[in-house]
């Protein structure tokens, strides 16, 4: 707001139980909640810090969610690289944009390996300003090319209890030919042309903050043609 919450600069002794922001809407404060020692001055005001605060479960309900085709740049005609902030390692190979009416935004990522490679290859993003909390993460993919993956948020495996009741900490995107049952016990997901999702829980974002997740390769699909797609990626919160 370009005229800060209150239309000026005010100091703690200006605050009281209840004021009326610049937008016209009643705030209410416990001026004794604040730490006057915490005053920090802004290009468009002062801020201050609670002493006791916590945040609702309901505030933050919306998903934090990436497409893949926009997880690239252009670099030349059919040429892409992967944008700032994402990471590799291993076998060195470009990734690849491309568009299909199936994806959820029109379009994906796809990375192409050699036939039965096994060697090394990892892939590693992060969601900016995430709150903590227990989320789903959501892994939209296309089961050509397959591969097997291990997932990691902020360096911790996550995993996946199969339909035999086993704890897996990997995953063949091969098996997103056929519908997937949602960690949720509930949903399912059914496969739109050569796309499907797959989630997992993740319940180790314990701090408002970035959350690192890593994909790694860790040895060829039931597919012939191995790779690594992303239709799109998504953190959905959990209540309760």
């Amino acid at each position: 707001m370009e005229s800060s919450l209150f239309d000026g600069r005010l100091e703690y002794n200006e605050l009281n139980d209840i004021m009326i922001s610049v937008t016209g809407d009643t705030v209410y404060l416990d001026p004794m909640n604040i730490d006057p020692e915490s005053r920090y001055l802004c290009s468009n005001g002062v801020t201050y810090t609670f002493n006791d605060f916590k945040v609702p479960e309901a505030l933050y309900l919306g998903e934090t969610r990436l497409e893949g085709e926009k997880m690239v740049d252009s670099i030349g005609a059919g040429t892409f690289a992967w944008k700032g902030g994402i990471s590799t390692c291993g076998y060195v190979v470009a990734p690849v944009k491309k568009y299909a009416g199936e994806a959820s935004g029109g379009g994906l990522v796809s990375v192409s390996f050699p036939r039965q490679y096994e060697g090394e290859w990892c892939m590693e993003m992060v969601f900016r300003n995430v709150f903590p909390r227990r989320y789903r993460l959501e892994w939209g993919a296309s089961f050509r090319p397959s591969g097997s993956y291990s997932i990691y948020i902020n360096d911790e495996v996550i995993t996946r209890e199969d339909r035999f009741g086993k704890i897996r900490t990997e995953y063949d995107t091969y098996e997103l030919r056929q519908s997937v049952l949602s960690v949720d016990g509930e949903t399912r997901f059914l496969p739109v042309g050569n796309f499907n999702v797959v989630d997992f829980w993740v319940e180790n974002i314990t701090e408002f903050g970035d959350v690192r997740i890593r994909f790694e390769y860790t040895g060829p699909g039931s597919a012939s043609e191995n790779g690594f797609t992303i239709d799109y990626l998504a953190l959905v919160p959990v209540s309760g």
